[in-house]
Formats: structure tokens, C-alpha cells, sequence
């Protein structure tokens, strides 16, 4: 008897579109079009409220779950979509290493002495006049 009632449950889940609930189905039969997904009341379309970063950059959502604005936002010079403080704070740390001689060369941003190894005497000024 069991077997019997499973198929029936799942005979009526593909006849009414996956959902065997009474609310599913009268909520099938109501007057309304769903062709907008977020459509709104006066016409226009309903902005949802969280979205992911590029949703609140481009418009889509109003705020990510941290809370984020599009004014919070900005792209980088790659097209990254990142938050304005990460970027300066970021700026600011490689600023302050490179003060104490990081310096990014040939791939690698690595430590390299004040003074050069081929015998010349190259200050950190000079070399980051090159980069």
C-alpha cells in the first residue's frame, strides 16, 4: 500500500509542475502574468535589496550582505569590482613596503638590499624611479 500512495504523490508532482502542496496549486491559478521576475506593483521593475558586488555596482541590487552601496564601489584598472577602502588600504600597504625595500621585480615581490650585488651603489630611490 505504501509503494501505491509514493506513486500516485509522484504521478501528481509531474502533473502539476513539481509541487503537490494545496497552496502550490492554487497559487498556479492566479490571473497574474509571471513572465517579469521582479516585476512591481506601478510598472516598474522591483530592485531587489542584497545582491553580489557586481549586482550593487551595476544597478541590480541596492546593497551586498555587508552592506556595501555602489558609492562603497569601484572598478580597478583590471576591471575588478572591488570596495573603495580594500583598494586604498591595499595601496596604502604596498606604499609602506615598499618604503622598507619590497620591491616587485621580475614577477616576485621580494626583499632586495638597498645596495646593489653588482658593486654599484644604488640607492632604493633609483630603483624605484625605474619601475
Amino acid at each position: 500500500m505504501p509503494n501505491n500512495t509514493r506513486r500516485n504523490n509522484r504521478r501528481n508532482r509531474r502533473q502539476n509542475g513539481g509541487s503537490d502542496s494545496a497552496v502550490a496549486k492554487f497559487a498556479n491559478m492566479s490571473g497574474g502574468s509571471s513572465a517579469a521576475p521582479f516585476a512591481n506593483m506601478n510598472g516598474g521593475a522591483k530592485v531587489p535589496a542584497v545582491g553580489s558586488k557586481s549586482q550593487v555596482f551595476h544597478g541590480s541590487a541596492k546593497h551586498t550582505s555587508g552592506g556595501l552601496t555602489r558609492k562603497d564601489l569601484m572598478k580597478t584598472k583590471n576591471g575588478r569590482i572591488v570596495s573603495r577602502r580594500k583598494h586604498a588600504a591595499g595601496k596604502k600597504a604596498i606604499k609602506n613596503l615598499r618604503k622598507l625595500g619590497y620591491i616587485a621585480k621580475k614577477g616576485t615581490f621580494k626583499l632586495f638590499s638597498k645596495k646593489s650585488k653588482r658593486g654599484g651603489s644604488s640607492s632604493l630611490t633609483d630603483i624605484l624611479g625605474k619601475l
